[in-house]
């Protein structure tokens, strides 16, 4: 296919968005439509820190920290593995390009390039979360084997190291899938008014996504409004940061985390 296809294609499809797509009268990030959704919020907008961010400075040991979160005991074989790749570049006095025309090395820099231009760019975003790391993951997984293979070439007790850490990491997530963490759900449990009312949600404050989720498990009314419209609220659960439920010191209200679910009825 063409050059002039492809544009076209993608023209076509931007077009069905921009006309068809969802158009938004009250946004959580006070956008117009999916197009400006997709293009703007979702990244020019994160860069720099949206409107729905709680961060507000960059985390510049984002890399170290998500590798940490996502792989746990993983991490220190990942930069075992660096290690050992440097080593047998220099070793071979490979240059980059020899690299690449090699089938071998080819998936193991193009590996390389994905998982750190991935970091390094999430690093200098202001608004990330760990799960942006996502697609980078598979990628860490090659380089982790890639090592491995090499090791075991040279010693035989690496396989056992391997072996031990996958039976542990097996053993630990079937204990985790058993024996998940109710605290959200004991919360509901316990504040019924928040579930059992047929009002609709109000919320000032963006809440985590856990918490946004089951609101809208709730099939109501979900809206976003500001905080002078709170006033006009005659009948609803309103979900906001701590810092400004004083405005409802005598209401129903509880709150987890640092957010509060608010009974207005007037």
């Amino acid at each position: 296919m063409r050059w002039s296809g492809v544009y076209g294609i993608v023209l076509f499809w931007l077009s069905v968005l921009l006309i068809y797509g969802k158009h938004y009268t009250n946004s959580v990030y006070y956008s117009q439509n999916a197009l400006e959704t997709m293009f703007y919020n979702d990244t020019v907008d994160r860069i720099f820190g949206s409107a729905l961010s709680t961060n507000t400075n960059y985390n510049y040991t984002y890399f170290l920290t998500v590798l940490d979160a996502r792989l746990n005991l993983w991490n220190y074989f990942f930069y075992l593995s660096i290690i050992v790749i440097i080593y047998e570049i220099m070793k071979q006095k490979k240059v980059f390009n020899e690299l690449l025309k090699n089938k071998k090395y080819f998936l193991l820099v193009f590996s390389l390039l994905q998982v750190f231009l991935i970091g390094l760019f999430l690093t200098f975003m202001k608004d990330n979360n760990v799960w942006y790391f996502t697609p980078a993951l598979p990628f860490v997984v090659y380089i982790i084997i890639f090592a491995a293979e090499y090791l075991f070439e040279k010693t035989s007790f690496y396989k056992y190291i391997i072996y031990s850490v996958l039976i542990f990491t097996f053993i630990r997530h079937f204990l985790y899938l058993n024996n998940p963490d109710t605290t959200l759900n004991n919360f509901f449990k316990e504040n019924k008014f928040i579930t059992e009312s047929k009002a609709p949600f109000y919320f000032v404050n963006q809440p985590h996504q856990d918490l946004y989720l089951h609101i809208l498990w709730q099939n109501r009314l979900v809206k976003k409004i500001t905080l002078s419209e709170m006033n006009d609220i005659e009948n609803g659960i309103v979900c906001l940061n701590k810092n400004t439920n004083a405005y409802f010191t005598e209401s129903k209200k509880a709150c987890y985390k640092e957010f509060c679910f608010v009974s207005i009825q007037n």
